[in-house]
């Protein structure tokens, strides 16, 4: 995704309200829809992965999912589809629903590593984010059994 793909921005019950470029949403922190793809082994482990240092959230901290942004035009599954294939190599692989989500940009100081150890660590959440999935039902995303 670059600065300049457009990203549907939403209010508080998840409706659209906005339709931005990303650097804007970035720049301001504004809600915006999001994917994850959640990877489980046969004996259901969850994969971790690092993200790349190159990111532009979050960058070198370790992710329980594949995701991004949803661009303007697409929808959820079209975006854990792409998500999965560009992160991961996953392509053909049909994706279960579990939950709709949006996310609040808190900026680059709500996950950081503990000075401590190096571990990451979660921060404090900025008090102006709202993020609140929407719950479908309580389960991951995993492939479908065949």
């Amino acid at each position: 995704m670059t600065v300049h793909e457009r990203v549907v921005i939403v209010d508080a019950d998840n409706r659209p309200v906005d339709v931005v470029p990303r650097s804007v949403m970035r720049a301001k922190g504004l809600c915006h829809r999001v994917t994850g793809v959640f990877v489980l082994d046969r004996e259901g482990r969850l994969f971790v992965q690092r993200r790349t240092e190159t990111k532009d959230v979050y960058p070198g901290m370790l992710d329980l999912c594949a995701g991004g942004v949803v661009v303007a035009g697409e929808s959820y599954e079209e975006c854990a589809e792409r998500e999965a294939a560009e992160e991961l190599g996953i392509v053909d692989t049909p994706l279960e629903t579990a939950f709709d989500s949006y996310f609040c940009d808190p900026g680059p100081a709500a996950l950081r590593p503990s000075e401590k150890d190096g571990r990451q660590t979660a921060g404090e959440m900025q008090p102006d984010c709202d993020a609140k999935p929407r719950s479908r039902k309580p389960a991951a995303l995993r492939p479908s059994e065949k």
